[in-house]
Formats: C-alpha cells, sequence, structure tokens
C-alpha cells in the first residue's frame, strides 16, 4: 500500500515538473508573511512568532472542497495533531496536540471559547463545526495558559471568521457524491458606510455508513444531517471604535451504534444544538494605546434516544451546558521596541443533565446531575521585545482564581533570532493549567462509581521546545524543525477499588510526559506550485502505568502537492502515513497510509467546479478500536457567484 501510494507521488511530481515555471511570487508578500493575532492576541507578522504556529486558509479549504474543521485539521494543520473519530459523519471526535490530552486544547471562534461544559473534561467536539465563513484557523502549539488561562496546555486552536469587505458578493454552492451525501451552502458579505456584514449558511445530509466495523457483522448505515449558520455583522463608528456582533449556531442528528459493545443499532439517535452570540468594541484611544472589551454567551446542548427494539436497550438523557464570558485587554506600544498587553477574563459556566438507561448487560441506570455552577477569573500581563526586526522576546504572567481552589499562576518567556542568512533560532519556556470540569467536580456517586470531588487542584504542566528555520532561494525553499518536551502532572483520573470493587471518585492521581520532534519543508519553486511536507516523531508514556498514551501516533508525515495546472484548473493531492497506536484494553490500531485528491476548475468568473476523491486506494484502517473509517470515495460540487 505504501509502495502504491509513493508511485503515484512520484508520477505527480514528474508531472509537474514537466508543466514549466510560473512568475514568481511578489517580493513584499514573501518578506511581510502572513498576520496572525492568536500568539499574542494583537496584530503581528508571523515570521516575529517564537511559537509553532500553523495557519490554514479558509478560502483554500473550501476551493478543495473542504467543508468541516475536523477535515481542515487533518489535511493542513497534521503537523503535531493527532484525531480520533468514532467512526464517520457525527462520531465523537477527539484533538489531541502534541501528546497532550483531548481537554487540554482551547478551542476558539472569535474569541469565544468553546466547549461542552457538561462533558467528563469539558473538551470541543470538532464532529460538527463545519467551514463556513471561516477566514482562517490559527493552530498555536504548547501551553498558552498566561495569555488564555484554563485548558490551553497543548495549544490554541483560534477560529476567526470572515469580515466582510467592498462591495456585495454572493455565492451558493451544491455538492453530491458518496453515501448518498449532498450539501448545499449560501454565503453573502460586503461593506457599505461603514457596516461590514457576512453570513454564511449550509446543509449537510448523509446516509452514511455503519460506524460499528462492517466485517463485525454491522451492516445498518448511520445517517447524518447539519445545519449551520454563521455570521459577523460590525459597524464603524469612527475611525478608532468599531462594534462587531458575532452569532453562530449548528444543529446536527446523527444515528450512532452501541459501544459495550461495540454493535449496530439502528434506532440509538443524538441530537446536538451548538450556539454563541458575542459583542466586541474595538477602540484605538490614541497612537500606541488600543483596547477591546468582548462579552459572549454560549451553549452546548445534546440528547440521546434509543428504544429496546432489537438491542433490547432503552435510553433517555441530556445534557445542557452554558456559558458567560467577558474578556477585556489593552495593548500599549510606548514605541517600536516594546508591546505591553494586559487584560482581565472571567467566565461562568453552568451545567445539568438527566440520563435513564436500561441496558441488557448494566441493568437500568438513573443519573440526576443537578444545576451546578464554576467561575474563573484571571488577569494578565505581557511584555513583548522588538530589536532591529531580529531579536524578539516575550514574557508574560497569568494569576487565575477559580471559585474551588486557590490562584494558579501560569507564565511564559519565548524568544527568536532572525539572521541575515535566513536563519532563524526560537526558544520558548511555558506552564499551563486546566480547572477541573463541572463533571469531574459535582457528578453524583452510584452504586459502581464513587462520583465527583469538589477538593480537585488544576491539571498542570510545563513545556520547553527549541527551533531552527532556514529559509533559501529567496524563499521559495524553507525547512524547520522543533524539538518539544512536555511533563503533565496533577492529572484528573479515577482508580479502581478491588476491595469494593467500584471505581472511586476523581482524584488527582495522573502524571504523563510526551516529548518529540516536529520538522516541515516547504518548496514553492513559483507562484503555481507548491509542496509541503510533515513530520512528526512523539513519545508519549504514562507514568504511573509506563504505557503509551492512548491514540497518539509515534510516527506521522504527510506531503502535500498545489499545483495550478492552468490559470482556470487546480489540482492538490495529500499523502498522509499514520503510525501505529495504542487504544483501550491494550488493543493496537494499525498504521495506515491515505492519498486524497482535489481539483477546482474555474468555468468564469462567476462559476467554478470542484471535486475531490478521499481515500483513494480505500485503505482500510481505524482512529478508534472498532469504529469504521470512509473508504474510497467520491464528491463533486459546483459553486456559483455574483
Amino acid at each position: 500500500m505504501v509502495r502504491r501510494c509513493f508511485v503515484f507521488f512520484c508520477f505527480l511530481i514528474m508531472v509537474i515538473s514537466n508543466a514549466g515555471p510560473a512568475a514568481a511570487k511578489d517580493a513584499g508578500e514573501v518578506q511581510l508573511g502572513k498576520i496572525v493575532i492568536t500568539p499574542s492576541r494583537f496584530e503581528e507578522y508571523i515570521g516575529e512568532v517564537a511559537g509553532s504556529i500553523t495557519v490554514i486558509s479558509g478560502s483554500e479549504m473550501r476551493q478543495n472542497g473542504v467543508y468541516s474543521v475536523l477535515d481542515a485539521l487533518r489535511d493542513e494543520g497534521g503537523i503535531g495533531i493527532d484525531v480520533a473519530q468514532a467512526g464517520g459523519l457525527g462520531g465523537a471526535t477527539s484533538i489531541f496536540l502534541r501528546g497532550a490530552n483531548s481537554g487540554h486544547t482551547r478551542v476558539m471562534i472569535d474569541g469565544v471559547r468553546v466547549y461542552d461544559p457538561i462533558s467528563t473534561n469539558a473538551s470541543f467536539d470538532f464532529a460538527h463545526l463545519t467551514m463556513d465563513n471561516i477566514d482562517r484557523i490559527e493552530i498555536l502549539k504548547g501551553p498558552q495558559s498566561m495569555l488564555y488561562g484554563t485548558d490551553a496546555m497543548g495549544g490554541v486552536i483560534n477560529i476567526i471568521t470572515k469580515k466582510g469587505e467592498g462591495k456585495q458578493k454572493t455565492s451558493l454552492m451544491a455538492e453530491a457524491g458518496s453515501f448518498y451525501t449532498h450539501r448545499q451552502a449560501l454565503d453573502v458579505s460586503g461593506e457599505e458606510s461603514g457596516l461590514h456584514y457576512a453570513f454564511s449558511g449550509s446543509h449537510l445530509k448523509s446516509k452514511g455508513f455503519s460506524k460499528a466495523k462492517e466485517k463485525n457483522n454491522n451492516p445498518e448505515e448511520d445517517h447524518y444531517e447539519n445545519y449551520s449558520f454563521s455570521s459577523r455583522l460590525g459597524y464603524d463608528l469612527s475611525e478608532s471604535t468599531n462594534l462587531d456582533l458575532i452569532t453562530r449556531y449548528t444543529d446536527a442528528e446523527y444515528e450512532y451504534d452501541s459501544s459495550y459493545p461495540i454493535a449496530d443499532d439502528p434506532n440509538k439517535i443524538n441530537f446536538t444544538k451548538q450556539g454563541s452570540i458575542s459583542g466586541v468594541l474595538n477602540q484605538k484611544l490614541s497612537d500606541n494605546l488600543e483596547h477591546k472589551l468582548q462579552l459572549s454567551w454560549m451553549r452546548n446542548y445534546r440528547k440521546d434516544v434509543d428504544d429496546p427494539p432489537p438491542t433490547g436497550e432503552y435510553l433517555r438523557d441530556w445534557f445542557d451546558g452554558r456559558t458567560q464570558q467577558a474578556d477585556w485587554y489593552m495593548i500599549y506600544r510606548p514605541n517600536n521596541t516594546y508591546t505591553v498587553t494586559t487584560g482581565l477574563n472571567y467566565l461562568r459556566e453552568r451545567g445539568e443533565s438527566y440520563y435513564y438507561s436500561i441496558h441488557p448487560i448494566f441493568g437500568t441506570t438513573e443519573s440526576i446531575f443537578s444545576k451546578s455552577y464554576a467561575w474563573t477569573k484571571g488577569v494578565f500581563i505581557e511584555n513583548k521585545l522588538n530589536l532591529s526586526d531580529k531579536f524578539f522576546a516575550t514574557a508574560g504572567i497569568r494569576l487565575e482564581d477559580h471559585s474551588r481552589f486557590d490562584t494558579s499562576e501560569t507564565y511564559k518567556i519565548d524568544a527568536l533570532y532572525s539572521f541575515d542568512t535566513g536563519t532563524k533560532l526560537k526558544g520558548t519556556f511555558a506552564t499551563g493549567f486546566k480547572a477541573p470540569s463541572l463533571y469531574q467536580l459535582y457528578v453524583p456517586a452510584d452504586a459502581s462509581f464513587g462520583g465527583g470531588n469538589a477538593n480537585l487542584q488544576p491539571e498542570e504542566n510545563e513545556t520547553y521546545e527549541v527551533g531552527i528555520e532556514q529559509s533559501l532561494l529567496e524563499d521559495k525553499l524553507s525547512f524547520g524543525t522543533t524539538y518539544f518536551h512536555t511533563i503533565f502532572k496533577n492529572l484528573i483520573d479515577t482508580t479502581w477499588n478491588t476491595t469494593t470493587g467500584i471505581t472511586e471518585q476523581y482524584k488527582n492521581v495522573g502524571k504523563a510526559k510526551a516529548f518529540g520532534y516536529e520538522s516541515q519543508i516547504r518548496f514553492q519553486p513559483f507562484k503555481k506550485f507548491k509542496a509541503i511536507g510533515n513530520y512528526t516523531w512523539l513519545d508519549t508514556e504514562d507514568k504511573d502505568t509506563h504505557d503509551e498514551l492512548l491514540r497518539r501516533a509515534k510516527n506521522k508525515f504527510d506531503i502535500t502537492l498545489d499545483y495550478s495546472l492552468t490559470e482556470k484548473l487546480g489540482l492538490a493531492s495529500t499523502l498522509r502515513y499514520v503510525g501505529h497506536r495504542q487504544d483501550s484494553g491494550g488493543q493496537l490500531l494499525k498504521a495506515y497510509t491515505r492519498v486524497d485528491i482535489s481539483t477546482n476548475y474555474d468555468i468564469s468568473e462567476e462559476c467554478n467546479i470542484f471535486g475531490r476523491i478521499e481515500n483513494l486506494f480505500n485503505e482500510k484502517y481505524e482512529e478508534i478500536k472498532g469504529y469504521q473509517t470512509p473508504g474510497f470515495s467520491v464528491y463533486v460540487g459546483t459553486k456559483y457567484s455574483f
């Protein structure tokens, strides 16, 4: 399989190399680089950032037919990222950054922390998040609690939506493909008299395939349907003051299979609703002083329904989590050398749930999680130094107070030096923490489980990383390697009491480590062609059991080729290799190699057609033991803009 994939890629490279060069990329664009905001909360060039950051373009993803943030992370942000999904569309999804747990990544949409407050580890499920209205995704790896507080131990995934600009643009999109899947989307954006607007809505429906492995006698298809809406409305009160109103809503319904044991269940359905709304004030008080105030609300609601025939299982449950958030920060630039950022953050979370099940193996279970609350308050200050646009250094500290435990202190120090030869040396040392979830604090005890623990302390980690980057041939060729080493402590987990035969309540008992290398090479000899290769080597260990951490691959690499064959026709292809991983119960997930191809063609300035082939060689693999993944799939669509 690996040999076939490499033969295919060698053929593509031969075709591209014989196509001839195109015009060189604009030199000014190469020198300036991309603008990012996640590393420091203010706009800066990516070349000034000492941390490890990846930027995914929303327009490029949509052009290649990528409709979900999950697939964008797989395709473009794969370096240092592990993904585990329970089957196909709608299956519960976990993201692991640099070996950290799934709840150790802060996920934000336009500054709003999004997650499920009533889930076990208060993580975010990427299964339903679409690319609608997204301008770019910034992935910042390593502890970022100094700037962002709780749950940023592994890093931050910051999703930034589009701001309407210029004359109104409207686009309609329709796509159909494998598993009787069809998708439609509408986008409207523009600007008039200081009013900026960008709206996007989409609908996806698919018959799907069995989430439980089909070869284990699970032939039943698991359907999926998703309605999503996103909007960003802004108004310029003056040249120095702007207001934004940002909303996002997702309504998904999907069928899934039993997990104990993993097997078909033809009428087990989940309903998920996720919504957020945010008001933002941006104001420039003087040439060197500006501030931002953001007030936000988020709700995550889900419920499950299952009736007895034919599995004998009856299930009714619901989970309701809500947050209120307030963020204020100020940026002061006394001169070109110093930038000082300070801020205050407040988060109030609320959760409640009800669970009732009659199971043929476990019997009758009823659990009532009464309405519970927690809050965190934080303050931080950061100073960034810029010496002659060659040496950049950042130092910052945060104090965070939680309603259940004492103040947590986190800090970060980093530095980067750029040589005239195109060489960059960089290093970072940072600490992070994650507050216990509402579930871990307050879930009620029952006959088999000791329940929550209101005396839990935060999980903590510390990381150092060092890296080198080199740019050659006027930035046409660049490569770099980063080494990172992370220690986790006070991890929250349960223990099994062999005397009583029950699972004890949550405790701070876990320790782990993760270290490894991330390498990337990028080659863009001319504007119409680029090749990107990523490689990650990761070593993880649970310090109590001495086992590898679950579902993290030791070796991963990917190669992406992107080529504009003509002014109207584009072609892209990705080869992705993921090494073996440990799963629960000592089971091994085998390594796999997958190839995807996408193409797009501009019929006219208004009309574009696109298509993609996923899993070209029909590779059979699992991201979670017992759950299958899509085989060979084909999708074709068209987009009309006016």
